[in-house]
């Protein structure tokens, strides 16, 4: 990747600028044709002890395969996945999908028009129906990098069928009103068997009829 990423470029030196000296840089998400490996560079600047004069920069490469193959095996039941997007819709990362295709996300796009925005949201859920026509669970989670590093604007999301995904809660709703329904009818059953019961015992202690007594001989 060294070969790739050149440091006498101008965005390494604008970003320092523009972050103040003492502040790390990060660059956007970068891909080496020779590695074929996805990876942003970390930028530090070095500077003389005692003065704080600005004397360079130490660069290093971070490579984001592990990370691209953690969302990429991510997998939520049959329909469910997981992936990685930009703040304006572009994927970075998911299933099938690099950042070179620059293709944009129809669930980021869904929330935007449920939502408004997603800035000063970090994480929510919308019910939402997507351009192929399945109502979906979308799930985001703004992962807060946005604010000290503007080059990684990057955001969550997990998405689902939402009959899918609904499934076990509605097992679970139909379960409890199976037990509700049998707790009726036995407690049903119990109220008849003991006001049966209670009408028994009362006909039991009923006071018999007086018998008149035979005469008695003289």
């Amino acid at each position: 990747m060294a070969a790739t990423d050149k440091t006498t470029e101008r965005e390494y030196w604008q970003g320092l600028d523009s972050r103040g000296q003492t502040a790390i840089y990060l660059t956007d998400v970068r891909y080496d044709e020779q590695t074929r490996l996805y990876y942003i560079s970390v930028i530090r600047p070095v500077l003389q002890d005692g003065t704080g004069r600005f004397m360079g920069a130490v660069t290093a490469l971070v490579d984001l395969s592990p990370l691209f193959t953690q969302i990429s095996r991510q997998q939520i039941a049959r329909t469910g996945r997981v992936f990685l997007v930009r703040n304006d819709g572009t994927v970075i990362q998911a299933p099938g999908v690099t950042p070179s295709l620059k293709i944009k996300s129809e669930e980021c796009a869904t929330i935007r028009d449920a939502l408004g925005t997603l800035r000063g949201r970090e994480a929510g859920y919308i019910y939402a129906t997507l351009p192929h026509g399945e109502p979906n669970l979308i799930g985001f989670a703004d992962t807060g990098l946005r604010d000290a590093y503007p080059n990684l604007p990057w955001i969550v999301l997990a998405s689902q069928e939402e009959r899918e995904a609904s499934g076990p809660v509605r097992s679970m709703a139909g379960f409890a009103l199976l037990m509700m329904i049998f707790a009726l009818l036995m407690l049903t059953l119990l109220g008849t068997y003991v006001f049966l019961h209670r009408h028994q015992r009362l006909e039991d202690i009923e006071t018999p009829p007086e018998q008149k007594l035979p005469p008695v001989a003289a």
